[in-house]
């Protein structure tokens, strides 16, 4: 084996090492995330109007002294881990994004929608939530931070769900948003410029199986700060 090569070898280890740690460390505190999305799925609140939602992430937040905004598009936190490895040959230290979204969706029809507003977490942002804090403390649980030549930003994102457009429209009108959805309105307040990736997951897939792959294709748009363009990018996880 040739110098590289086994340089080569000795980094994939290093790096399977590293996830091996981090779902230790989410494992270890599998109860508690799983309690998470209960508690979110119980009591489901509407786009731009999710308090008792965006408060239970920032509570856990300062609970993992994650450095935090809140109040982002009136409900939106952000939150951020910093690497502490090395830059890249560039020196720059990219942000990727882990984003939950906050907010459930209107479905009075649905057995579980709460009477008052018709809400119901109907489409799993309950757990896409409670997976984004699952990688929080699997990072902060781990050494995996350290290795990190860039900072990962945890991103709890309002009205994602396009629903009660009139009110919205009245929001507008009353200059307490512009866009009527939530990512669209933190584009607006630039809660992304510092952010070169964002990543979510669907719970499609659990329908069929209780397991959720890590190694699936990645397809998206990659901000080049250098030239303000987008690449489009299509690549293998993992």
């Amino acid at each position: 084996m040739t110098a590289m090569a086994a340089t080569a070898a000795t980094a994939v280890a290093s790096k399977d090492a590293l996830k091996a740690a981090v779902c230790r460390a989410i494992d270890a505190r599998r109860d508690e995330i799983v309690a998470l999305a209960e508690a979110i799925r119980v009591a489901p609140e509407l786009g731009f109007k999710e308090s008792r939602t965006s408060g239970l992430v920032a509570e856990r937040f300062r609970a993992l002294e994650i450095p935090h905004e809140q109040g982002l598009a009136l409900t939106g936190v952000k939150g951020r881990l910093k690497g502490g490895g090395s830059a890249g040959g560039n020196g720059r230290r990219p942000s990727v994004a882990l984003m939950g979204e906050l907010d459930a969706f209107l479905c009075r029809e649905h057995p579980d929608a709460v009477p008052d507003t018709g809400a119901v977490h109907a489409c799993g942002h309950h757990a896409q939530v409670a997976a984004m804090l699952g990688a929080a403390l699997g990072l902060v649980g781990s050494d995996a931070l350290a290795h990190l030549a860039g900072d990962v930003v945890l991103m709890a994102v309002p009205a994602e769900e396009y629903v009660e457009i009139e009110e919205r429209l009245r929001m507008r009108e009353a200059g307490q948003i512009e866009f009527l959805v939530g990512k669209t309105e933190l584009l607006r307040l630039g809660a992304f410029d510092d952010v070169e990736a964002t990543l979510r997951h669907s719970l499609a897939r659990l329908r069929s199986s209780p397991e959720l792959p890590a190694r699936e294709a990645v397809r998206g748009f990659v901000f080049d700060p250098e030239t303000g363009a987008l690449r489009e990018v299509e690549a293998e996880a993992g």
